[in-house]
């Protein structure tokens, strides 16, 4: 989502991973595995952090996340 929603002075949220390169605020994961699993896939990453948008965004990101998430599912769904 970097770049698609304006940046505030705020640090950015991050899942707790001992690989990550980005320091941020602690967000945990649905799943202990994501940030793992993520790292592994880049469209996996992009979806699961859609998801975190929806969960912990305010108005304007949830916005752009749910017509995101929307718009990947609809076209997966077509394919």
């Amino acid at each position: 989502m970097a770049g698609k929603v304006s940046a505030s002075e705020q640090i950015p949220p991050v899942w707790p991973d001992p690989e990550g390169n980005v320091q941020g605020a602690a967000v945990m994961p649905l799943y202990a595995s994501v940030p793992s699993a993520a790292r592994r896939d880049p469209e996996l990453y992009h979806l699961l952090a859609l998801v975190d948008a929806l969960r912990l965004g305010r108005a304007r990101e949830r916005a752009f996340a749910e017509k995101e998430l929307s718009e990947r599912l609809s076209s997966h769904a077509a394919a």
